[in-house]
């Protein structure tokens, strides 16, 4: 899972911004994702890479260790 989203990254898909987690609503067209328990990162990309193969493959890695949310 870590290598693909390191692929994702590396293809500047999302941006990474600081993990405090603030009230403001995602950028027009954008969709904001909060990653990790603990140590959380927020990302804010555009809504149209959620059709991209690699966040589907991303998605479908994390149901299967984490399960639905």
């Amino acid at each position: 899972m870590t290598a693909l989203l390191k692929k994702i990254l590396c293809c500047k898909l999302i941006q990474n911004s600081p993990s405090h987690r603030s009230n403001h609503s995602p950028h027009q067209g954008h969709v904001t994702v909060y990653v990790g328990m603990e140590d959380t990162h927020k990302f804010e990309f555009e809504a149209h890479y959620l059709n991209h193969l690699l966040f589907k493959n991303l998605l479908q890695l994390s149901v299967q260790e984490f399960g639905d949310s």
